[in-house]
């Protein structure tokens, strides 16, 4: 089971420490999940969970270990992730399916709901068979394991002007101009590039963490809960996509119709709810957040010495 602090950079290690540990930490967690065979879904589940966190120390990376590094990484990492993602998306149509059900009353909105958990629950059998099949959990763990070598060779700067002023700047605006972006194109893309970059930040904000721990453990927490409307929002419109596109579900016209209906306000109330935590989190200028982190974490590098 993994620390609560594994990803927080401790109060005797130098960044470059912290960070190859993490990063060690990650890519043998994730070696091991992929090819579990008990609680296989749950374990392809954390470890995507494990490349998104290794994707925003990457990030956190960007400026130190240079674009043409970064970008070669970035591609190797999402590359990876590609090969599990329709097992993890078809869990994640399963598991918002059975919430949905749940929360049902209609007997033909429930009725065509478990109809539609009964076709994505053969599909992920199927795709899961292939998966074993072809061995891909092994090609991919010894892709992890090339990863994690890579990586562990990297020459990491102790620079905080580079890997706060530079890095999580440049991660914190890109949240911000998404969570801009989202009131004025209700585009679905756009709330899942928002999503992503959210993620990216709460990792980066956990590594950094001793810099500023009472304040952090609060905005960690606000992000994670927004990660999670974001999530769900995602996984609705990818439902809502399904269902008409008649691509991974085939329901007769009354239950599509029926779900949609059942749907759509839900979609409606995540997004005030998810505005509503923007609001909080991204009113500031990414220059100043980040000065106040650089000059608190200069302030504890110096007390070290």
């Amino acid at each position: 089971m993994e620390n609560k602090n594994t990803m927080e950079i401790r109060k005797n290690e130098n960044f470059d420490q912290g960070i190859i540990r993490i990063l060690n930490h990650l890519h043998h967690d994730s070696a091991r999940r992929i090819v579990a065979r008990s609680q296989q879904y749950i374990s392809i589940h954390r470890y995507r969970v494990n490349l998104k966190k290794i994707r925003g120390i990457v990030r956190l990376l960007r400026f130190d270990i240079g674009e043409e590094k970064y970008h070669e990484l970035d591609n190797d990492y999402r590359t990876v992730a590609r090969q599990s993602s329709v097992l993890r998306d078809y869990s994640s149509q399963i598991e918002l399916l059975k919430n949905l059900k749940n929360s049902a009353t209609d007997e033909t909105l429930t009725s065509s709901l478990q109809e539609a958990i009964k076709q994505i629950g053969q599909l992920r059998i199927t795709e899961y068979q292939k998966f074993v099949a072809k061995k891909q959990g092994f090609s991919i763990q010894q892709m992890i394991l090339g990863l994690n070598e890579n990586t562990q060779q990297l020459n990491i700067s102790n620079c905080s002007e580079v890997f706060i002023l530079k890095s999580f700047c440049n991660i914190y605006q890109k949240a911000k101009n998404a969570y801009v972006e989202s009131h004025v194109n209700e585009n679905e893309e756009i709330y899942h590039s928002w999503r992503k970059q959210v993620k990216y930040l709460m990792y980066q904000l956990t590594i950094l963490k001793k810099a500023w721990p009472s304040y952090f453990q609060i905005y960690i927490k606000e992000l994670k809960k927004l990660g999670s409307l974001l999530g769900k929002l995602h996984d609705l419109h990818l439902l809502d996509f399904h269902l008409r596109e008649k691509s991974w579900i085939s329901l007769t016209k009354k239950q599509e119709t029926a779900i949609i209906k059942f749907i759509a306000p839900q979609k409606e109330e995540l997004k005030t709810n998810i505005r509503s935590i923007g609001d909080r989190l991204f009113y500031e200028n990414a220059s100043s957040i980040a000065g106040r982190i650089y000059s608190i974490w200069k302030a504890s590098e110096e007390n070290k010495r």
